[in-house]
């Protein structure tokens, strides 16, 4: 599967004439456990921001029906 998966990503590149992989890796830096934590905790609470607007969402339409 993943090889069909990367071959139409190739053909369809091919069809754009964009370059595949970039030209330059991203740098992998290594992160201290507590930046890492602060990460998970950011995204989750955009998560959960994301969650409770979709709720808002929902509630509009269901008044709207």
């Amino acid at each position: 599967m993943t090889v069909l998966l990367d071959r139409a990503i190739h053909d369809l590149s091919e069809s754009y004439s964009t370059e595949i992989y970039p030209a330059q890796e991203p740098v992998l830096e290594s992160i201290d456990v507590e930046t890492w934590e602060e990460i998970c905790e950011y995204r989750k609470l955009l998560d959960r921001l994301d969650y409770l607007e979709c709720l808002d969402e929902i509630e509009k339409i269901k008044a709207n029906e």
